[in-house]
């Protein structure tokens, strides 16, 4: 079931277009760009395309900082220990790291100490028995990241044991909140924080600006270096890469400097995950995406993902460099463990014992670490719902995964009394049930999805155009007018281009799922590739109408621009609306 396409070309405010086009010396196509990411001013203009730190809002604008910042500066002052709590995937460790490592140098180093709960023994978010260790090892003060808002009842175990807890988070806040001491979230209700998406690294880096602040107010750095914040933004920008919030104001601004940070880093663990990921400057959110982040997530899925904020904050090049290879050996046995799985359900598949219009699968052999990115690429190649299930103990932990249009969470809740326990939301959620309930819920997923299927309406997927453009606009200035719109991710994927009327010279498949094909138009001629869409050679037979970004190929000193498909269709009229 491959996906259906509809490409969609915006209309645009001609005035805007050209505005913006003489106010920044742009072609009409970057300013095209510009639009379609939701610019509507030069103002907007100026600050996405020139990236300042200066732009970064005030952290006190964040609801509840005052009580966060002078309960901290009270822990100081009472010789108190602090530990820190974090989740254990990328944001998660990131924000533990950049807590630690500022709070261990303008404090007692001594009395700073940080915990990841194991994904297996703990699960998410704080727990009683990890409270209750931080309380018998003398701890004072508990500051959660990246998790915490949801933990009303273990925050009242904390209280109860005489342990204050601050929480800084960014996920949707519940109805009743917990007693903490300060909850920073810039979802509260009454929050004047101006951007919302931050990751919580983002957030964290937000409390470290206002706690720095003050002890600078409060004449700390007199007598004392201070902190230079600028040294932690490759660690913000990972987490925030890693975590898929939307790549605009401060989230831009966190990866765009931490980038510039990151190919000059001084942090000896990021230099030697650096080494063993192969990533070289200049960086981008791919190297992020493809190499950092996953070593860094394979300690949370194989084993203990405290080794990764040990990574982070070590000052022993023996220690950072043990660690990093150790991450790149998980990851490769996470590689092994994720394709077992993946062609093992293949065959269930290409055997016919599973022809629905949703994938459930439940094994009792499976990671449970695993398998979310398994659904991910099933998903991918199927275009089908999918939920797998690892069990242990007659309890089914699934990761589900959803295509355009079939809302997870929504489909979820109309079963929620099978669940143990459930949560996401449209295309990625987490639940747990009692195996007892399996085929309950297989069936009624099912037929869900079958009615879905039934209206081919759900199965378009609408791609946004940026431009079309003629064969003279792609050049190499063009591609480096369209790389100032970097860094790009979430909600800011690189520009999408189309053509028209393209003659297929040759094409073919390569590695059993790409598509290789050479194309021309107006006696220019255009390499190009796309990856994973092999099914689309049947399309090739003559002229063709295509959409994709460039990308510069570079060999052996040599750059060649190359046409990266997004999607391919027979030429006709009506292609590009």
């Amino acid at each position: 079931m491959f996906k259906r396409t509809k490409w969609i070309l915006p209309q645009y405010n001609t005035e805007l277009i050209e505005n913006l086009s003489k106010t920044f010396n742009i072609s009409k196509i970057v300013a095209k760009t510009l639009s379609n990411r939701g610019i509507t001013s030069i103002d907007e203009a100026d600050k996405f395309l020139n990236i300042s730190l200066s732009n970064l809002h005030d952290p006190y604008k964040l609801l509840n900082m005052n009580e966060a910042v002078d309960r901290i500066l009270d822990a100081f002052n009472k010789n108190e220990v602090i530990y820190g709590f974090g989740d254990y995937d990328v944001d998660g460790l990131t924000s533990l790291s950049i807590l630690y490592l500022f709070l261990s140098n303008v404090y007692d180093k001594n009395k700073i100490f940080y915990k990841v709960p194991n994904r297996y023994s703990s699960g998410y978010g704080l727990n009683n028995d990890i409270i209750k260790e931080i309380y018998d090892n003398g701890g004072n003060l508990i500051i959660t990241v990246d998790c915490g808002v949801s933990n009303y009842n273990e925050i009242a175990y904390a209280n109860s044991l005489g342990l204050d807890v601050i929480v800084v988070d960014h996920h949707q806040v519940p109805t009743i909140l917990p007693e903490a001491v300060s909850i920073l979230n810039p979802y509260l209700d009454g929050d004047k924080f101006p951007f919302k998406n931050m990751a919580a690294v983002g957030v964290t880096f937000n409390l470290l600006i206002a706690l720095r602040s003050k002890l600078r107010e409060n004449g700390y750095f007199k007598e004392k270096e201070e902190i230079d914040l600028r040294n932690y933004l490759d660690i913000v920008a990972i987490g925030t890469v890693a975590d898929i919030v939307p790549l605009f104001d401060e989230n831009r601004i966190f990866v765009k400097k931490g980038f510039e940070q990151m190919a000059k880093t001084q942090n000896l663990g990021l230099r030697a995950l650096m080494e063993v990921s192969g990533v070289e400057a200049p960086i981008d959110s791919n190297k992020i995406s493809f190499k950092i982040a996953p070593r860094i997530n394979a300690a949370g899925r194989l084993s203990d993902a405290t080794k990764v904020v040990d990574l982070l904050t070590t000052d022993s090049p023996e220690e950072a460099k043990r660690i990093a290879m150790e991450l790149d050996e998980e990851n490769k046995k996470r590689q092994e463990i994720e394709r077992g799985i993946y062609n093992e359900i293949l065959n269930l598949i290409d055997n016919k014992k599973n022809q629905d219009t949703a994938i459930i699968v439940a094994n009792e052999s499976w990671n449970p670490g695993v398998i979310g990115i398994v659904a991910s690429k099933l998903v991918d190649r199927y275009n089908r719902p999918t939920f797998l299930f690892s069990v242990r103990d007659g309890i089914g932990r699934g990761s589900s995964r959803s295509i355009n249009n079939f809302d997870l969470h929504k489909n979820l809740s109309k079963f929620e009394e099978l669940f143990i326990n459930y949560g996401g939301h449209k295309y990625a959620a987490g639940l747990s049930i009692k195996m007892e309930y399996f085929e309950e819920f297989k069936t009624k997923m099912q037929r869900e999805a079958d009615i879905f299927f039934k209206d081919p309406d759900n199965l378009i997927q609408e791609i946004v155009i940026d431009d079309v453009i003629s064969p003279q606009d792609v050049t190499i200035s063009t591609y480096n007018e369209l790389k100032k719109l970097a860094p790009f991710g979430h909600k800011n994927p690189e520009p999408i281009l189309g053509m028209k009327h393209l003659f297929v010279e040759d094409a073919k498949i390569v590695k059993d799922k790409h598509l290789r094909a050479n194309l021309s138009l107006s006696k220019k001629y255009f390499q190009t590739i796309g990856f994973n869409l092999s099914h689309l050679i049947k399309e090739t037979s003559s002229y063709v109408d295509v959409i994709f970004s460039l990308n510069l190929n570079v060999w052996r000193g040599y750059s060649k621009l190359q046409l990266n498909l997004k999607d391919l269709k027979k030429d006709e009229k009506d292609n590009f609306k």
